[in-house]
């Protein structure tokens, strides 16, 4: 009986001192958001900080490039916040055409690694253009991923050198 007695109080003891280490250990979170990739949109701000921060710190490594990503970027961004009023296209249509004249200048100047992920981007560019100049709605999020994925590439070129034939 004693035996009993102290063994339920060991096990009151290790739930509570269990329950004392979860709560301080910070679980605090819920299960579903715990290990879930972050939004879209913070991804692109993420992307941005990361090709802003780059620009400054390889200001003189890649001039032959450094205009046309800025410009690039700032397109990007602008187009985003198209995406989200998707009650007039036109600006949208302009800016995604921008782009792609920009992704163009870009294609012959990027280095040899970087020109197979740049096609890729193209390529979901010109769908993007294509989703609206059908006057479908561009969803928010894929435009995101887009641009994200756009200034996470254009951040690593940067730090490599120019191809030596361009």
């Amino acid at each position: 009986m004693v035996s009993e007695n102290l063994q339920s109080m060991n096990m009151r003891k290790l739930f509570l001192l269990t329950i004392l280490l979860t709560s301080l250990t910070g679980c605090d979170r819920y299960w579903w958001t715990r290990g879930q990739p972050p939004s879209s949109e913070e991804l692109l701000s993420r992307a941005t900080a990361g090709f802003d921060e780059q620009v400054t710190i390889s200001n003189e490594s890649r001039k032959d490039i450094a205009q046309t990503t800025k410009d690039l970027r700032d397109h990007l961004i602008t187009a985003s916040k198209h995406v989200s009023r998707p009650e007039n296209l036109r600006p949208l249509r302009e800016e995604l055409a921008t782009v792609e004249d920009l992704f163009n200048q870009l294609q012959q100047r990027v280095s040899i690694e970087s020109r197979a992920p740049i096609a890729e981007l193209s390529g979901q560019l010109r769908a993007i253009q294509t989703k609206s100049e059908k006057g479908e709605v561009v969803e928010p999020a894929v435009f995101e991923l887009f641009a994200s994925r756009t200034l996470f590439l254009l951040a690593n070129e940067l730090t490599v050198p120019p191809p030596p034939f361009s």
